[in-house]
């Protein structure tokens, strides 16, 4: 049994104490059952990856996160544009997430399919100064659309629910 840390370059969030099996073969690289922790949180990754002689990279891949804090280290591996849209909602809390990784990494970035848990979050849109506490619900992030169901919070005494399909036009 090896522990191993990891980081992403297209993701630069650190997991640590991993644990489980990696083959490297030929450019080819399959992991399978491997279990660690991230930011506080638990994470487990299977999937393979193919780097090609063009230094592009196939892969697919599949991660479990479970217990994932919203705050800076997350903040700081997202891109930019995301990291200003999350920070414009002041997000605090914890998700779960799954995410599914495919297609080709190349410089236009890559196909993403990320379902995503809300724990007892919080938010304070920049734009609408009321604070949202006690977030709960389900987002599917995909490269062009976000999609909320279920998703239920308090505003004061009030309840709010929302379920929607924003699309990146």
């Amino acid at each position: 049994r090896v522990l191993f840390r990891s980081v992403f370059d297209g993701f630069p969030y650190p997991a640590q104490q991993l644990s489980g099996r990696v083959t490297i073969e030929s450019g080819n690289i399959t992991v399978t059952d491997v279990h660690g922790y991230a930011g506080g949180g638990e994470v487990d990754i299977t999937g393979t990856a193919h780097m090609s002689a063009t230094h592009e990279r196939d892969f697919d891949l599949r991660i479990n996160a479970e217990g994932i804090p919203i705050n800076e280290q997350l903040l700081a591996a997202v891109d930019p544009a995301t990291r200003r849209r999350i920070e414009a909602f002041s997000a605090h809390g914890t998700i779960n997430l799954t995410a599914q990784l495919s297609g080709t990494q190349t410089h236009d970035g890559i196909d993403y399919d990320i379902a995503t848990e809300l724990n007892d979050v919080s938010v304070r849109y920049t734009e609408w100064p009321v604070r949202i506490d006690a977030i709960h619900g389900n987002l599917q992030l995909q490269p062009d659309t976000v999609e909320v169901t279920s998703l239920t919070g308090r505003m004061g005494d009030a309840t709010i629910e929302m379920d929607g399909r924003f699309t990146k036009s």
